[in-house]
């Protein structure tokens, strides 16, 4: 295995992992109550003006938590509403947990296949821990 392009595919991991990092500071979460929507060029919706608005802004870094709520769901009918977008904030800071967990671990592996580019049989190395033997292999036991 070529050392060379292992380095460069290692930077290449670990450059994209701390640009993830750097974009996942705040998590926006936005309810729209509307009788019309439109898409901007950007992608963003167009709120209308009879519209509805509940937004949360989480910064990840800081733990604090933004949220602005259009006083109409804080009765009925849209009290229903306002608990549905209270569920995506948990869901999203659940998902945006399990993300950094995974960019960490792509880094530790990105650590671990660095140190193993920089020995001097390298190849040997990744190549011995990364073919699995008959003794490894899992097997799936029958119900009896």
């Amino acid at each position: 295995m070529n050392t060379q392009k292992l380095e460069q595919g290692i930077e290449e991991v670990v450059s994209q992992a701390t640009e993830a990092l750097k974009k996942v500071v705040t998590l926006r979460i936005t309810t729209i109550v509307t009788s019309k929507t439109s898409l901007k060029a950007d992608g963003d919706v167009e709120i209308a003006d009879n519209s509805r608005v509940m937004q949360s802004q989480i910064n990840l870094v800081d733990g604090d938590i933004e949220t602005t709520i259009h006083e109409d769901f804080l009765e009925s009918p849209l009290e229903d509403v306002r608990e549905f977008h209270q569920e995506r904030e948990k869901q999203g800071q659940e998902i945006i947990q399990r993300n950094i967990k995974a960019i960490g671990e792509l880094l530790n592996l990105a650590s671990t296949l660095r140190s193993f580019g920089s020995s001097p049989d390298a190849s040997n190395t990744l190549a011995s821990t990364t073919t699995p033997s008959a003794e490894s292999t899992p097997s799936i036991a029958s119900p009896g």
